[in-house]
């Protein structure tokens, strides 16, 4: 099945003129025991669409076995896109920005050799190296890939077949950026789990049964307080092999180096102004890896995080490019599929039905403000005289603020504040608050934690104030 990017692009193109396309690929196994699987192509419009849209979907027993056939439509309206198309008298124009793949999906596509080949790195020339059945790249400073190189195919061992990408406009090398989703979170907070609690770790590294019940319980007590933004909250560390990449996402914290440096590259605010510092800790991290767990356990995902500050560098923070919008509407896409036969049909049929082919109004990036849950209980400060609407909850762009445990810690006009009511006063909307009055440092390791805005508050003032609602408000935890 194809969807002609045309069709998709023309009820946008009142306002823009020049469209970026993230594409996403991946395989997606529909029943375990059946072994069919779908191979779809998902495209986001960066600084437009928050939601993908499904462009292509195989279905087969396997992989496809052709990749020229399973691109060719793709690619032939790309390159026709991409010298400018014509709606209503005007020229557009379309680029691929960045391709998000997983490992194994981005060898497939770009017809290299898999991640776990002598020269499977697609960042970085380094032949690998095999210990105990791993393959393994130790290297820290080996030579970069380049785009014009992949196109020279200038390391004939790291080529497979020519990719029928190679005849769009697209960037074989920085623009497949590594989707910290599947590099960090799946990959090395999980292997770091692994070794800390599993039976591949030695001794001298690994956490006791004691030790773990004790993180266990603290993790379960958070569960309360962490905020709806999350998708899942906390589990017990016995749990971990279910767990998913948002909750693996919290728990590189437990790992300074790791964790500045993700946090880093994830904000909008540091990604680029501390980008070098950032790499400077993935590369120690990775450096004290090898030297704390053993060189064999240096595979791909540890050494892809010495690219991760460059994959930033070309394009923005790592929430970017990430897999994690393409990973929920994948799930959404297996859900329509109900009975074994004719999964592609269904798929189409549920496509159609719910008109997810056309992008609408609401999944712009436009800001908005949203009251809900009215009620009468207060507190209201005084002041405030005449009519005054009170409520418990606010959703702002894709944040709530609420009066419940969970969702009531925010930082406005540099102050941290636990939210008591929301109110609306004349037309304008006011956060009625208490304000933390000390504020310290979380952590002084790699660097001073209230650099970066993380800090930890005590000592909750016992009087009420009112703000008017900042344009700058952010959501704390």
């Amino acid at each position: 099945m194809f969807n002609h990017l045309f069709q998709k692009l023309t009820s946008v193109v009142r306002n823009y003129h020049n469209f970026r396309l993230q594409l996403n690929i991946d395989g997606l196994p529909i029943f375990k025991s059946s072994g069919l699987q779908f191979w779809p192509i998902l495209g986001m419009l960066q600084e437009y669409s928050r939601k993908p849209v499904l462009i292509a979907l195989y279905c087969g027993n396997s992989k496809p076995q052709s990749l020229s056939e399973y691109l060719k439509d793709l690619v032939c309206e790309l390159k026709s896109l991409s010298t400018g198309f014509v709606v209503n008298g005007k020229t557009f124009f379309l680029t691929v920005c960045s391709v998000i793949c997983d490992a194994p999906a981005r060898a497939f596509i770009k017809g290299i050799k898999s991640h776990n080949g002598y020269s499977g790195c697609d960042k970085c020339v380094q032949s690998g190296i095999y210990i105990n059945n791993r393959m393994t790249f130790p290297e820290l400073n080996a030579r970069v890939r380049t785009d014009v190189s992949f196109s020279n195919a200038e390391d004939e061992d790291h080529h497979v077949q020519p990719s029928p990408f190679c005849e769009t406009s697209i960037a074989m090398v920085s623009g497949f950026p590594h989707d910290y989703m599947h590099l960090v979170c799946l990959g090395v907070v999980r292997r770091l789990l692994d070794l800390w609690m599993g039976t591949c770790g030695k001794l001298n590294y690994r956490i006791s049964s004691r030790q773990v019940s004790f993180i266990s319980g603290k993790l379960l007590a958070l569960r309360s307080y962490i905020p709806s933004e999350f998708a899942r909250r906390p589990r017990a560390l016995d749990e971990r092999l279910r767990w998913k990449a948002t909750e693996l996402k919290q728990v590189y914290q437990n790992f300074m180096l790791l964790s500045v440096s993700i946090y880093i590259l994830a904000s909008p605010t540091y990604c680029l102004l501390l980008n070098d510092f950032a790499n400077t800790l993935l590369r120690s991290f990775v450096k004290h890896f090898g030297e704390l767990y053993g060189q064999g356990f240096l595979v791909y995902n540890i050494h892809g995080l010495t690219h991760l500050s460059d994959d930033v560098k070309v394009h923005g923070h790592l929430d970017l490019i990430s897999g994690f919008p393409f990973e929920n509407y994948l799930k959404k896409i297996k859900r329509m599929v109900r009975k074994p036969s004719s999964p592609l049909q269904q798929v189409i049929r549920r496509i159609s039905e719910l008109d997810s082919t056309s992008l609408k109004d609401e999944e712009t990036w436009n800001t908005h403000k949203k009251l809900k849950m009215l009620h009468s209980d207060g507190p209201v400060p005084q002041g405030f005289t005449g009519a005054v609407s009170q409520f418990k909850e606010l959703s702002i762009d894709e944040f709530v603020i609420n009066t419940a445990e969970r969702d009531r810690c925010v930082k406005m006009k540099n102050k941290i504040l636990l939210v008591q009511n929301i109110i609306v006063f004349e037309g304008e909307v006011y956060i009625v608050c208490k304000e933390y009055r000390h504020i310290a440092k979380f952590f002084d390791y790699p660097i001073d934690s209230t650099e970066l805005g993380i800090c930890f508050v005590s000592d909750l003032s016992p009087n009420l104030m009112s703000l008017k609602l900042d344009t700058n408000v952010q959501k704390c935890v």
